[in-house]
């Protein structure tokens, strides 16, 4: 038999009473704490809130959120978000997110996220994306993402991704991807490939470096070629987030962008800075990670003049564009 439990009463009795499977779920705000599940299975749920102590055990779901402590372990699944503490164990799956500390250990798998701090360990599966800091220490496998920061250390392996930053140290193998940056330490093996962004990087072993350390994506051409933009007649074809409506921008300067329409900013400035103009991301993946409007973003396939872009690294502005069509996160077009 399974029992639901909405306060901390609740939660003791049924713990004291060795119920099999408990599910928690609390009012949003309110924290319940489990110091002991014994041989009970804990769940929570919906939007509830929960503290794992010592050597309980809960398993997350929904948009729960929990912060484990101690010896701890946590199973995250959906959209439920953990904090782990101490030597706290957490598997992530889907969705969820996850944020490690001290000597905490957490297992990502499909499209989780976790940032790690302190000397936390984290193995990242799947599609997983791992931000690394201080001494943590990562190990990531498949598709799985990195960021490596601090005096972190990753060992990539299979088709992963890592992005090394500060003096963090990796170790690549397999047909795994290096950015390396700052005074960052790589050393790959031989199918590895290294795209080296600075002259202060350390590297060994036998990988294959792609030197861009000279390019500036802040100047039109090297922003157009590293990102292998289209153009087309003199036009760069850029990508647009909007929201239901239409609608991209803050507070009460917000612009709608018409399908087949020629739109134009009221506040156009050629400077190299954000704001003063119309902003678009080279794929519609990078225009969404600058969308803050409500709801689901739509994305826009637009045509800026090459003449008149300005380039910002991982995004362009301009005085006007057209819009082309709408398309899908992945540039094609939605019928």
């Amino acid at each position: 038999m399974a029992v639901t439990v909405t306060s901390q009463k609740e939660l003791d009795k049924a713990l004291k009473n060795s119920e099999p499977v408990i599910y928690i779920d609390s009012p949003a705000g309110v924290w319940l704490r489990v110091e002991s599940s014994g041989s009970s299975r804990v769940e929570a749920r919906g939007s509830s809130s929960v503290e794992a102590w010592d050597s309980s055990s809960v398993v997350a779901r929904g948009s729960s959120s929990v912060v484990a402590w101690g010896s701890s372990r946590v199973v995250a699944r959906g959209s439920s978000s953990v904090v782990a503490r101490g030597s706290s164990s957490v598997v992530a799956w889907g969705s969820s997110r996850v944020v490690a500390w001290g000597s905490s250990r957490v297992e990502a798998r499909g499209s989780s996220s976790v940032v790690a701090w302190g000397s936390s360990r984290v193995v990242a599966w799947g599609s997983s994306r791992v931000e690394a800091w201080d001494s943590s220490r990562v190990v990531a496998w498949d598709s799985s993402r990195v960021v490596a920061r601090g005096s972190s250390r990753v060992e990539a392996r299979g088709s992963s991704r890592v992005e090394a930053r500060g003096s963090s140290r990796v170790e690549a193998r397999g047909s795994s991807r290096v950015e390396a940056w700052d005074s960052s330490r790589v050393v790959a093996s031989k199918y590895v490939a290294i795209h080296l962004h600075s002259k202060k990087v350390a590297l060994s072993g036998d990988g294959v470096v792609i030197d861009v350390s000279n390019i500036d994506t802040h100047t039109t051409d090297d922003f157009l070629a590293f990102h292998g933009v289209k153009v087309q007649d003199g036009e760069a074809i850029l990508y647009k987030a909007v929201d239901a409506d239409l609608f991209a921008g803050h507070g009460y300067t917000k612009t709608q962008y018409p399908l087949g329409a020629t739109v134009t900013a009221p506040d156009w400035r050629p400077s190299q800075a954000c704001g003063n103009g119309l902003h678009f991301g080279y794929r519609p993946a990078v225009a969404r990670s600058y969308y803050n409007g409500g709801g689901a973003p739509r994305f826009l396939e637009v045509a800026v003049r090459v003449d008149g872009l300005v380039a910002l690294g991982d995004k362009a502005k301009a005085e006007s564009c057209r819009v082309l069509r709408e398309v899908d996160i992945h540039g094609d077009e939605v019928q």
